[in-house]
């Protein structure tokens, strides 16, 4: 199908049973890659929501992240593309409330806990992982949200002008804004 459209890569979307651990056949995965000369990106679970406030749940979709980082390694993909969830809100007749807002240290934290996570899985595998759709930030209004330094553009990632490439944005410059 790639090849037949003139693209070189496959997109591998995680929240596809096919794909699923236990389920995806890598070394099929693997040899298709050589045969047709493609590499692939994966697109992680859209349901991923590693921030959720439920410990329990947390930690399911912090294991969800670790199983498709081991995922990419295999199949030498070195983009992950994943959503950030709005998250939990009330709705009130003058306003909506979101809880990253009310709960936004704790929130916070647990950002930093996945991203720590993430950094520790892919050592020096080059994957990179890139948020898309960042109109979905998880904060009432973004100055609040994550904030972000690029001290250089993206590269030839393939990351599109909507797409936030972390990969690209050296650590040090990744901070919190208060």
């Amino acid at each position: 199908l790639a090849k037949s459209n003139s693209l070189d890569f496959i997109e591998i979307n995680m929240s596809f049973p096919e794909f699923t651990p236990g389920k995806f056949d890598i070394e099929s995965a693997n040899e298709i890659a050589k045969e047709y000369g493609i590499f692939y990106t994966i697109h992680v679970d859209e349901a991923l929501n590693p921030f959720d406030f439920n410990k329990s749940v947390s930690e399911c979709y912090f294991n969800v992240m670790r199983d498709t980082i081991r995922t990419a390694r295999k199949i030498g993909a070195k983009i992950l593309n994943l959503h950030l969830q709005k998250g939990i809100y009330v709705t009130l007749p003058e306003k909506v409330i979101l809880l990253t807002d009310v709960y936004k240290e704790e929130y916070l934290s647990m950002v930093k806990a996945f991203i720590k996570m993430c950094e520790e899985e892919i050592g020096d595998s080059g994957i990179k992982i890139a948020i898309e759709n960042v109109d979905s930030n998880p904060f009432s209004y973004t100055p609040r949200s994550l904030c972000m330094k690029v001290t250089s553009p993206p590269t030839a990632n393939r990351c599109s002008p909507t797409t936030i490439c972390i990969s690209e944005i050296p650590p040090a410059t990744l901070r919190l804004c208060g």
